[in-house]
Order: C-alpha cells, then structure tokens, then sequence
C-alpha cells in the first residue's frame, strides 16, 4: 500500500497498492490493447499477474496476444509468474457465482505469490459473461472487492464491455470503482463523477496520513474484516516479530497469540466485533518467527464503514521492557514488606505515607493509626533536639543522614534504632518525599554497655595490679634484698631469700607486660622511624650474662634498614635474645647470632631480621602454637605466658611476620631460629626530575 505501481497505462500513470478500477471497452482491440500494457506492466514489477478471461477475447487469444507484444513472455510462464484463465474456472463455477469464494481466493493468491517472493498481485476480470439477472449480485460483489484490495498489496482491473452495458449500467460501475476508463476519439479518458472527485480527494488526504502514521509507527497496526482475518499489516510487524512480508494476510491473529492467552484474546476481538469494547488494552503473548514469545498489549477499535479502513483497527506494541520493570518493581514491594529493617515513607512535610510490616511489629503501631502522622509520635524525649534539628537540615538539602534515635513503642517501651534518612526527587530534580530505613540496635547497645562495663572492671584490676599490687611486691622485695645483704646467711638461708625475691621480681615483670599489652592493643604508642641496624647493634653491645656464663652475640648487618615502629621494638628483640638464653642449657657455651638484611616479597621492601643460637632448640609440634596466649615451653626455664605474645602482637601492629625456623633444617635440636619481617621505609625524598 505504500508503494506507487507503474500501471502501463500512459494516461494514468502510477497506481497505489490497493487501486480498483474499470475499463469500457467498444473493440476486441481496445480490450487487448488495455490488458496487454496493464499485465505487462505487472511483470516487470515483479508482480503475480491473473486474468480471467471471456469473450470476445478467450485465455488463448489472450496468452498469443501477449506472447506477441512481449519478447520474453516465455519466461514469464515458465516461472509461474502469470496465470490466464477462463471466468468458468474462476467467477462461475457448476454455473453458481460465490462472491466469498472469489474474495477468499483472491486473498489466497497473494499469499501464495509473497511466499515466492513477488511483491503483490495484479489481476484483471472481463465481465462479458455476465447477465442482467446477476449484475445487482456482481455490483455488490465490486463493492466488496474495493473494501478488501484497498488493504492489500493488490491492484484490481473490471473490463466492461459497452455495449452490454446501458446508461445506468455505467454509473452502477463508476460508484464501484476508483475511476473508470472509456475511449472518446479514439483516445482513452478517465471517468470520474463530481461527487467521486470529491470523495477521492478526501481519501486521499485521509490515506496519506493513514499511511504516513503506519509508516512512522513504532507500534504493530493491523486490520480485521468481519471474520476476524488480517486484511492489512504495517511495515512495523516484520521488524517486531520477524515474519516475511505479508505472512500474516488473510489469517487470524489469534494463531499466533500463545495458546494460555487465546481464549482471552478471541472473547475481546468478539467484544470488539459487536461494539462492547470501547478500546479497552488486552495483554498476551505473541509469537515471534523466532519461536520466542513477546509480551505485547494490544488495543482494537472497530472502524466498519469507515472509507480507506471499513475493519478493526488494532494496535499493538511489545511491552517486554515494562512488564521486567515491573515484576523488579514487584520484587522490590517483596523486599520492602519482608524487609527484617524497618522502612518508612513520608511526604515532603514529614508525614507518613507508608510503613512496612517491621515497622508495625515492632513499635506496635498499625498502619491505618501512623498514617498521615508525624515519626516524632515515636520520640522518647531521650534523643538531643540537636540529632532532629541536623536531620531535617541535612535531608532539606539533598542529601543522606545517619544518626541513631532512642524511641518510643506504643506500649511506652524504649528502643534504640539506626537510621539511613534519604530524599526522594522526581523527574525534574524536586524533593517528593523521604525514605529511612531503620534497624533495631537495641541488642547490640545492650552488649556494648555490657563490653563497656566489663572493660571498665577490667581497667580497675589491672590498675590493682599496676598500682597496689604492685606497690605490695616492691615493699616485699625491699625488705628481702636489704636481708640478703645485711644479715649473716649461710648458702641455703641464702636461697631460701632469693626464691621469693625472684618471684616478687616475676610478678613485677607480668604486671608490666599486662599494661604493655593493653597500651599496644589501645593504640597508645606513637610510632617513627627506627633504623634497625643502629637497634641491633646496640642489642650486641650490651654485656649478655646469665648463671656466671657469658653470652656471645654476633650481628650481620650489612646494610641499613628502616621500618615504622615504636619504642617497644627494644622489647621485641630483647625478649627473643632473653628467650634463647632462658631456654639454653647451663652447661655449656651459647652463641647467638643476628643476621640483618633487605628484601623484595611480592613487590614489597622489607628488612628482615633473623635471631638463632645453638640452644636446645623448638620441636615441630611447639613451633605452631609458641606466639599463642599463655603457649609454654618445655624446657626447664618455665614462661609467664605473655613474653612471645607481646613479641607477636607488637609486630603484627608494625604490619609485620614473625616465625620460628630451625638453625639447621630438619633437625630442631640444633638450634631455633627466630625470624622477624618487618615493612621497609624511605629515609629521605626522591628526587623529582
């Protein structure tokens, strides 16, 4: 319908799809002279061309008359392009006209011709035959037949012979037709009455911005005649669903409607057909060429009578995009209403417009007795006027809140909840309405004031420990050393003063390391920047004696190495040199050595420190478990539990490793090896070039 056909007539030129008209033939020579320009017009156009054909001129008369005019009418046969027939093998058959069974076949013939890949039909129909006592039946039957082509890729051309026809006869054809011809001196003439002037006009107008609204639509538009077939489809269906053009002419809709929806969709064409639907959108799913099914909503409206259309018109357009936001829509009420926090909508003025169900069990409230009111109906007088006042300030202008309120239940009750406070803006940018999403902390305050609590009543013992306790072991070591030294002991009274001396000076010690614990643990030590090479060589200084015997110590350092730390990285390495003297036998000579260098792990500086000696050594099964809380040794010097934690607690605070290794692999008892990475820092600033 929407492409202009060369009609191989001069005097009329182009045709729209759709076109009907006649012609009022006098001669044999004016009937040929019309049909031969008109149907090779068609082949050209890669057009399926049909003639029905009567006397004067028979198929055959016809058929030679063509193969004359046209020198590749051969092949046109043999392809199947053109069929010529007589009117006893198409209007009149067993001697019965049937109007609706040439309409249906006509519609059949462009369906098969579009499957071979013609563009349309054209067919012609000499009417010769006809007699008086059926030409009321054969008018109406054009009438039809104009209603049906105008929505097909059809062109239809009636030949009416003169002198068969009166004057009457004439003007019953020209109404039934766009426009007829006839011969006056010996030219061809269109015929047109005022009134069909007019009213092609008017069509015209009408039909170009029919066409022109089909054209640019992004929707499917199709026309129903009355028995429910699909007389027109727009441009928009072959993009849509995929089908070949004209797939779907001349069959009904409803085989591709998905077979749940069917039932549904052929009540409303039958609500539709009587008038009973005033327009009323029908959703389903319809299948595409592909074999997928597309969720469309279609709309019909029934336009019989109306000139140019004279069906339902329905409209349809895929509704994919919408019917996923709106089941993510669904999905997110579910979330809301099953949400284990509390969700809560006001207005732009504060009031509430919905609550979900963890808000009504947890404050007490229903709905119907929160709607329309204030949240402030929750307060319990023990939230700060100042959390209110830089709530509304903060949401005003645009933006998030959190904070945490002390409310109020129904039932007076107090809890405390978490809230996240948004705005909620429309298309244009305005605040609309706000959002909180609360949480119950109640719990979680509870445990915090019970944490709080428990650490305060620890704080008080270790300041017992630091301070009374400690004050305690002080007057008790002063007395037994100013014993030691001023009384006459023999050796063992001697040892029965040192025991006890040496425990008060471990007590001592433990209730140092404690503190020393908790300060690391709190974050109480600033750090710097500590070279490591000047820390352990001062460690190598120092005069190392134990039991009468001397200690050696040998340091490796060839290179400087620096790493962020505190003062407490002393303790680190005493600890670990202490440790290995501790745990050695009195019987012989100990050797420690300390071994310092740089290294690159995974693109990282780090200094490592290595500490071993030649002591006894760490089983396998201690090495694991040896930095732990309270971990023990087995050697005869029993630990206080805390020195090696405090070691890896320190360096883990330094975002450092500590491990143990043997001196010599895979034998533990001669010697253990401590091993300490610490990150490497820059000392002075690249030079920018």
């Amino acid at each position: 319908m929407d492409t202009e056909r060369e009609s191989g007539i001069d005097i009329i030129g182009e045709l729209p799809w759709g076109t009907h008209f006649c012609v009022f033939y006098k001669t044999n020579e004016d009937l040929a002279d019309i049909l031969v320009s008109y149907l090779e017009a068609g082949l050209r156009n890669n057009e399926f061309c049909m003639c029905v054909a009567s006397e004067p001129l028979n198929a055959g008369e016809i058929e030679a008359r063509m193969a004359k005019a046209i020198p590749d009418f051969d092949v046109y046969l043999k392809k199947g392009q053109i069929e010529i027939i007589p009117y006893t093998e198409w209007y009149v058959i067993d001697g019965k006209f049937d109007a609706e069974r040439i309409l249906n076949g006509w519609v059949d013939k462009l369906q098969k011709a579009m499957a071979r890949g013609f563009s349309g039909l054209r067919l012609s129909g000499n009417t010769f035959w006809l007699e008086k006592a059926g030409w009321n039946g054969f008018q109406s039957y054009e009438r039809q037949v104009d209603d049906l082509i105008g929505n097909y890729p059809m062109i239809a051309l009636c030949t009416y012979s003169l002198d068969m026809c009166d004057a009457n006869d004439i003007l019953d054809v020209a109404s039934t037709h766009r426009f007829a011809l006839a011969k006056r001196e010996n030219t061809w003439k269109v015929i047109e009455s005022l009134e069909q002037k007019k009213v092609r006009k008017a069509l015209e107008e009408c039909d170009i911005r029919f066409r022109s609204l089909i054209q640019n639509s992004s929707d499917i538009i199709r026309i129903l005649d009355r028995e429910g077939r699909i007389i027109f489809d727009s441009p928009s269906s072959e993009k849509i669903l995929g089908y070949a053009p004209g797939h779907m002419l001349g069959r009904s809709p409803l085989e591709i409607v998905h077979p749940d929806d069917r039932d549904r969709v052929r009540n409303d064409l039958e609500q539709i057909l009587k008038n009973r639907n005033p327009g009323i959108p029908t959703e389903f799913r319809i299948l595409k060429a592909d074999g997928e099914y597309l969720d469309v909503e279609s709309t019909g409206v029934s336009m019989f009578g109306v000139p140019g259309v004279d069906g339902i018109v329905i409209t349809t357009r895929p509704i994919t995009e919408r019917k996923r936001s709106e089941e993510q829509l669904r999905m997110l009420s579910r979330a809301v209403e099953d949400s284990p926090a509390t969700v809560v909508v006001t207005d732009i003025h504060g009031n509430i417009e919905y609550v979900n169900p963890k808000f009504t069990r947890l404050t007490g409230y229903t709905f119907d007795e929160v709607r329309g009111s204030n949240p402030r109906i929750l307060k319990s007088g023990k939230t700060p006027r100042e959390v209110y006042e830089q709530l509304w300030k903060t949401i005003l202008a645009g933006n998030e809140w959190r904070g945490e309120f002390l409310n109020k239940k129904k039932n007076g009750g107090l809890y405390y909840e978490s809230a996240v406070i948004s705005p909620i803006r429309d298309d244009k940018g305005n605040i609309v309405r706000f959002v909180a999403v609360k949480e119950d902390i109640t719990e979680r305050k509870r445990m915090e004031d019970e944490l709080r609590e428990a650490k305060e009543r620890a704080e008080l013992y270790l300041d017992l420990m630091s301070h009374d306790i400690n004050n305690i072991n002080q007057i008790a070591m002063g007395y037994l050393e100013i014993a030691n030294e001023t009384l006459a002991l023999d050796v063992e009274e001697k040892e029965l003063v040192s025991k006890p001396l040496e425990a008060l000076n471990n007590s001592t010690a433990l209730i140092a390391n404690v503190r020393k614990l908790q300060n690391i643990m709190e974050g109480r030590y600033k750090s710097d920047i500590i070279d490591l090479k000047d820390l352990m060589a001062g460690m190598k200084e120092n005069h190392w004696v134990s039991n009468g015997r001397r200690v050696s110590i040998h340091l490796e350092a060839d290179d400087d190495c620096h790493v962020m730390a505190n003062g407490l990285i002393h303790d680190i390495f005493s600890n670990l040199i202490g440790n290995a003297i501790k745990h050695s036998p009195d019987d012989r000579p100990l050797d420690i050595n300390i071994k310092l260098d740089r290294l690159n792990d995974s693109g990282a500086d780090y200094c490592r420190v290595a500490v071993e000696d030649n002591g006894p050594g760490i089983p396998d099964s201690l090495k694991g478990r040896l930095f732990n809380r309270f971990a023990r040794g087995d050697s005869k010097a029993q630990g206080k539990g805390l020195g090696l934690y405090i070691v890896r607690s320190l360096i883990e605070d330094y975002h450092g490793q500590v491990w143990i290794e043997d001196r010599v692999p895979g034998d533990h008892t001669q010697g253990a090896r401590f091993v300490v990475m610490l990150p490497a820092v820059a000392t002075t600033v690249p030079e920018i070039r």
